[in-house]
């Protein structure tokens, strides 16, 4: 079964919620932590973006497009570090925050994705190629929204 045009329209959607708050929010409302959280509004954003890249892209044997040390920073198992200067990874994030929803829709539709990586998620759920990963990761990235918008309730 191929990925249907609304999932890729629901996919664009979810990251111009994304980016809304990369463009609207300052520096301290995307970088405070509240009490019980483990991470801020940023991590959020830039961890949905890498996952979507290692998911989608990694595992299918294709070039990712966001930078080694992004990847490092905002992986599965991470968490933001105090001291750190996002500044620098903000730009990048704000740069692919859409690029990558786009290319990912063009690189399906040019049959790109033909080798994949079985993979089972810490969510429970084996991906077993690159169509299972795009819907896992919608699910993965509304996640994160749910979790940024009770965040942004606190800062």
């Amino acid at each position: 079964m191929n990925i249907q045009a609304y999932e890729f329209e629901s996919h664009r959607i979810l990251r111009g919620k994304l980016a809304a708050y990369l463009d609207h929010y300052s520096h301290q409302r995307l970088t405070d932590i509240p009490y019980g959280h483990r991470n801020h509004i940023f991590w959020n954003i830039a961890h949905v973006l890498v996952t979507q890249q290692l998911l989608c892209y990694y595992l299918a044997d294709r070039p990712m497009q966001v930078s080694a040390e992004l990847v490092q920073r905002y992986k599965k198992g991470t968490v933001p570090d105090p001291q750190a200067d996002i500044s620098r990874d903000l730009q990048e994030v704000k740069s692919l925050i859409h690029s990558t929803a786009n290319r990912l829709q063009e690189d399906h539709i040019a049959g790109n994705f033909t080798d994949y990586q079985q993979y089972a998620t810490s969510f429970g759920i084996t991906l077993h190629n690159a169509q299972e990963a795009f819907r896992f990761n919608l699910m993965h990235e509304t996640l994160h929204l749910g979790t940024i918008l009770s965040i942004s309730k606190l800062v």
